[in-house]
Order: C-alpha cells, then sequence, then structure tokens
C-alpha cells in the first residue's frame, strides 16, 4: 500500500523508515527553496530601475 496523504485508514498504520522520511525531508526542503527562488526572482520582473 502506498503512502497518501489524501485518504485516512484508520485499519492499517503505514511505518516510515529513516531513509523514506530523510527523503520526503529533502523533498520538501528542495521544493521551498525553489518556491523562494521564484517569488524572488519574479520581483525583479517588474523592476523598472534595472
Amino acid at each position: 500500500m502506498g503512502l497518501s496523504i489524501f485518504k485516512k485508514n484508520d485499519s492499517f498504520r503505514e511505518q516510515l523508515d529513516v531513509s523514506s522520511t530523510y527523503n520526503i525531508w529533502e523533498l520538501l526542503r528542495a521544493r521551498y527553496a525553489s518556491i523562494e527562488a521564484t517569488q524572488m526572482l519574479r520581483n525583479f520582473v517588474h523592476d523598472r530601475e534595472i
């Protein structure tokens, strides 16, 4: 059974091992870094002084 954040299954609780947890953490960290970089670059698009 794969991980899902959209459905709740009370009959079976999934266990995450350390490597899966680390991989999820790294994916989230990369995503938030990408979002932050995109937001920063978006500020320069409308900058008329450059």
